[in-house]
C-alpha cells in the first residue's frame, strides 16, 4: 500500500498481510520535521515496536518513559506517544498467544506495561535487528526482515495456557459481546476456573477484555461513517449513553469530542487511512 502523509511530518506504510500465526498487521512510521504525537487507545492485542531511529517517549504508567524497541501489553487506558523528527519505527500487532511465544512467558507479565525487546531476545539480537532495519532499502525489505526475525520465534511451543487463549479468541470472535458463562460452556469448563486461566494468560479479566473489544468495535464502526447511535448498538452497548460513559472512562473524552478534536477523520488523511487498518485504535494528534 502506498505511503500516506500528514503535513509532510509523518510517512506511514502499511505492510502486506502476514502468513505468520498470530500476526495481525504491520506498519512502518517515519517522522519528519517537528516529529509526531500519537494517541493509542485501549488495545486487546500486543504491539511489538521496533525502533530503528531515535527513541520515542510514552506517558504510560507513572510518567513519561523513553523507549527503544519494545513490546506493549494489553491496556485499558489511552496512552500518548511522542516521537522526535528522527524517529523511525516498524510496528507489529500480535495476538496474545503469539506474543507469549515470543516472550517465553504469558502476556499477563506485560499487561499495561512495555518491556524492552533486549530483555526478551538479548541485547545483541535486538541491536542486530535494529541495525538491519536502519540500513534496509525500504519498507518492503523491512517487512521481510521482521517476518524472518519472527518466523522461528512464533513457530516455537504454543502459548503456555491454551485454554485461556482459546477463551480470548472466542471473545474476539464476538467483539466482546459474549458472557464468560457462555464461553465457559463452549469450552466445557467452569466459569470461575476459566476466569482465572484467562487472567493468568492475557493479564486482564474477561470483563476488562470485553470492555476493550466493545470499544474497538465502536472505533471500527465509526470508521465506516455510522452515526454514534448505530455504532453503540452494533458494538454491543446498551445505548449511546453507555458508549459515551465507557469511552470517556477509557479515553478521557467523550467519543464526539475525541473525534472532533483529535481523530478528525474528515480532514485528517493519515488518521482516516489508519482507521481502516489493523491499527485502527491509533490516532495522530
Amino acid at each position: 500500500m502506498r505511503p500516506q502523509n500528514r503535513n509532510s511530518n509523518v510517512t506511514m506504510t502499511l505492510g502486506p498481510p502476514s502468513k505468520l500465526p498470530g500476526v495481525l498487521g504491520m506498519r512502518q512510521l517515519e517522522c519528519g520535521p517537528g516529529g509526531a504525537a500519537e494517541a493509542v487507545l485501549p488495545d486487546a492485542y500486543v504491539i511489538l515496536s521496533l525502533q530503528y531511529g531515535e527513541a520515542v517517549t510514552s506517558d504510560e504508567g507513572a510518567g513519561p518513559r523513553l523507549l527503544r524497541s519494545h513490546l506493549t501489553g494489553l491496556h485499558v487506558r489511552r496512552v500518548d506517544v511522542r516521537a522526535p523528527e528522527t524517529a523511525r519505527a516498524l510496528l507489529v500487532k500480535l495476538r496474545p498467544a503469539a506474543a507469549a511465544r515470543l516472550l517465553g512467558v504469558e502476556t499477563a507479565e506485560i499487561a499495561g506495561l512495555s518491556l524492552s525487546l533486549e530483555d526478551v531476545v538479548g541485547r545483541a539480537a535486538a541491536d542486530r535487528l535494529e541495525d538491519r532495519l536502519a540500513h534496509a532499502g525500504g519498507a518492503q525489505e523491512r517487512f521481510a526482515i521482521v517476518e524472518a526475525f519472527l518466523a522461528p520465534r512464533l513457530a516455537d511451543a504454543p502459548g503456555r495456557d491454551g485454554l485461556g487463549h482459546a477463551a480470548f479468541d472466542l471473545m474476539v470472535a464476538h467483539d466482546g459481546a459474549v458472557r464468560i458463562d457462555a464461553v465457559a460452556e463452549e469450552l466445557d469448563v467452569s466459569a470461575r476456573w476459566l476466569e482465572q486461566r484467562f487472567a493468568a494468560a492475557v493479564g486482564l479479566t474477561p470483563k476488562a477484555v470485553a470492555r476493550v473489544l466493545r470499544l474497538q468495535a465502536a472505533l471500527k464502526g465509526r470508521a465506516t461513517g455510522l452515526h454514534w447511535s448505530a455504532v453503540a448498538a452494533d458494538a454491543g452497548f446498551a445505548d449511546q449513553a453507555h458508549l459515551t460513559r465507557e469511552f470517556r472512562a477509557m479515553v478521557g473524552a467523550s467519543p464526539m469530542d475525541f473525534y472532533r478534536r483529535v481523530a478528525r477523520l474528515d480532514d485528517h488523511a493519515l488518521n482516516r487511512e489508519t482507521s481502516r487498518s489493523d491499527f485502527f485504535n491509533t490516532f495522530f494528534l
